[in-house]
C-alpha cells in the first residue's frame, strides 16, 4: 500500500475533523512510524493545522511500528487498546489526550 504524502494526510484529517470537539483545545499531537515520515497536528480553538516532521515541544507522541498500524486503527479492523497493550502503540506525555482523539476525529462508518 503506498504511503501518503502530507496533503493526503492533510485531506482525510480535516475531512474527519470535529472542530466543536476541539472548542477550547489548545494541544499539539505528534505522530511517529517505524516505517515512514511523522507529523504533528496543532489543534487550537477549534482549528486543525497538520504538518510534516517533528514538533518541538509536543503535548503527546504516539509511536506506531509502522504506518499501516495507523491506518489500520483510524480504519477500524484493530482497536487502539489492543495495538497499545500488543506493543504496537506505544506513547509519551498526556495518554488522556490520546482517549481525546476520537472525539477529535469521530470515525463516519
Amino acid at each position: 500500500m503506498p504511503k501518503p504524502d502530507i496533503e493526503e494526510i492533510r485531506k482525510r484529517l480535516r475531512s474527519a475533523f470535529d472542530p466543536a470537539a476541539a472548542r477550547g483545545l489548545e494541544v499539539v499531537y505528534q505522530f511517529e512510524f517505524g516505517d515512514a515520515e511523522g507529523y504533528h497536528l496543532i489543534i487550537e480553538r477549534g482549528t486543525l493545522e497538520v504538518h510534516a516532521g517533528e514538533h518541538a515541544h509536543p503535548s503527546i507522541t504516539l509511536m506506531f511500528d509502522r504506518l499501516d498500524t495507523a491506518r489500520d486503527v483510524i480504519a477500524g479492523p484493530i482497536d487502539a487498546m489492543q495495538a497499545f497493550m500488543q506493543g504496537r502503540i506505544r506513547s509519551d506525555g498526556n495518554l488522556l489526550l490520546a482517549m481525546r482523539l476520537g472525539l477529535l476525529f469521530p470515525t463516519r462508518r
